[in-house]
C-alpha cells in the first residue's frame, strides 16, 4: 500500500489572494478621490463662510456706533481691519491670515470686505474668484 505524504499547507496568502486585495483597494481608490477632493471644497467653503459671518456679527453690533460718531469709510474699514488682521486701501482680504479653509491665492478662499458710502460688503470666495459662497451687506439702521 501506498502511503500519500500529506503536506502541510503553509500559513500566509498565495499570490491570487493578493492580487484580489490590491484590485480592491485600487477600485476603492479610484471611488474615494474625487470624494475626497470634494470634501476638501466644501471644508473650505464652511470655513470661509464661517468666517465672513463672524466679520458681518462684528460689523452688525458696530456700525451704528462707527456712524454715529462720524467716522468714514476708511475709518469703518480700519476698524473691522483691528479686530480681523490684514488690510488695504479700500477692502480687506483675507482677514484670517493662515486660518483654515483660507487660501493665499487672490480670491480664492478669502473674504473680501470692503466699505462704500457706510454700507460693509463681505464677500466669500469659495474655490475661484467666480465662486461666491457667501454675500452679504451690512448697512447701518
Amino acid at each position: 500500500m501506498r502511503e500519500r505524504i500529506k503536506r502541510r499547507k503553509e500559513d500566509g496568502f498565495t499570490l491570487i489572494e493578493l492580487m484580489i486585495v490590491i484590485a480592491v483597494i485600487g477600485i476603492l481608490a479610484v471611488v474615494l478621490v474625487p470624494k475626497m477632493s470634494s470634501i476638501k471644497d466644501s471644508a473650505k467653503a464652511t470655513g470661509v463662510i464661517t468666517n465672513a459671518k463672524s466679520i458681518e456679527a462684528y460689523t452688525i453690533a458696530n456700525i451704528d456706533k462707527w456712524v454715529a460718531n462720524g467716522d468714514d469709510d476708511d475709518a469703518i474699514l480700519g476698524h473691522i481691519s483691528d479686530q480681523f488682521g490684514d488690510s488695504g486701501d479700500d477692502e480687506i482680504t483675507n482677514p484670517y491670515e493662515g486660518g483654515e479653509g483660507l487660501s493665499d491665492d487672490e480670491g480664492v478662499g478669502m473674504v473680501v470686505v470692503t466699505v462704500s458710502g457706510n454700507e460693509v460688503t463681505i464677500k466669500g470666495y469659495g474655490n475661484s474668484d467666480s465662486d461666491v459662497v457667501y454675500n452679504n451687506t451690512v448697512k447701518p439702521y
